[in-house]
């Protein structure tokens, strides 16, 4: 049986999901809208589509990078090892144990 602390529960977590759903179709519909840029140009996600999103999310432990670049230059491009991956390795070494 349920308590009403229970349904309570349940109803704050089902309005937290229609809530993500209703943006996840918004953000489909923006991102079907926009025309894509060329393919060493264009960004991961934006940042303007992506921000609001982070808002839900309900984990203590959330990191944002934002870094100018395409899919493949961000990771593997001349400027990678000194613009990405040590805020990647930093966040990583956080997590691990020593």
């Amino acid at each position: 049986m349920r308590t009403s602390r229970t349904w309570a529960a349940s109803s704050r977590t089902a309005d937290k999901l229609e809530r993500m759903l209703q943006f996840i179709e918004e953000l489909e519909g923006r991102l079907q809208a926009r025309s894509a840029p060329p393919a060493d140009a264009a960004p991961l996600a934006d940042a303007a589509l992506l921000l609001p999103f982070l808002d839900m999310v309900t984990t203590g432990d959330l990191t944002y990078l934002d870094r100018p670049g395409g899919h493949i230059g961000l990771m593997a491009g001349s400027k990678a090892r000194t613009q990405i991956w040590p805020d990647i390795a930093a966040w990583m070494a956080g997590r691990s144990a020593a």
